[in-house]
């Protein structure tokens, strides 16, 4: 077999066993190097003619949002790369595709994946809590990647920590306890 075959299956089978992992989170960051992505000069959508895939009849439409917490803060990252809640995130800031895994049940709860995604292009990254600390991690898979809405807040599934907001441009928290109050309450909020 020549050597550009041996690649190429090769790639393809990590590809699909990243897709497996992650529940269609990785298959949509494979994806994402598409030509179908590759932002248009002078075309409609983010900064420089990148095409926002998330809205109208992009590839990701109906997949794409955010959260918006009983405060009207929404999930959002920051110039630093930060996970943070505002109350008026800078475009793409704050669209993230969302995935359900493919291991879940309905029974075990749901569980979704948050995979940060400017303008539709997803980025590999998804909202995970590492240390009580919530950030964008590679998508691996992990329970700590994985969330699950419950009685109107959002929980993480491998640290049971509920997601919190902590003021406008402040880093997200995870915290311990059941959602109460206008602060661990999300509603989904399409992009």
């Amino acid at each position: 077999m020549r050597i550009s075959k041996k690649f190429s299956a090769v790639a393809g089978s990590a590809v699909a066993a990243l897709a497996l992992a992650v529940g269609g989170a990785g298959a949509a960051s494979a994806a994402s190097q598409g030509a179908a992505l590759v932002p248009i000069p002078g075309g409609p959508g983010g900064p420089g003619g990148v095409v926002d895939n998330c809205t109208g009849s992009g590839i990701y439409a109906g997949y794409c949002g955010t959260q918006r917490s009983g405060g009207n803060l929404y999930i959002a990252v920051n110039r630093n790369g930060q996970v943070v809640g505002e109350t008026n995130p800078r475009p793409g800031s704050d669209e993230f595709l969302w995935f359900a895994d493919a291991g879940a049940t309905k029974q075990a709860g749901g569980d979704n994946y948050m995979e940060f995604a400017p303008y539709g292009d997803a980025s590999g990254k998804v909202l995970a809590v590492v240390h009580k600390h919530v950030v964008l991690a590679p998508a691996s898979g992990a329970t700590d990647q994985k969330w699950v809405p419950t009685a109107g807040g959002l929980k993480n599934v491998g640290s049971g920590d509920i997601l919190e907001t902590n003021g406008n441009n402040n880093p997200l928290l995870a915290v311990t306890g059941t959602p109460s109050g206008p602060t661990e309450t999300w509603t989904y909020v399409s992009a």
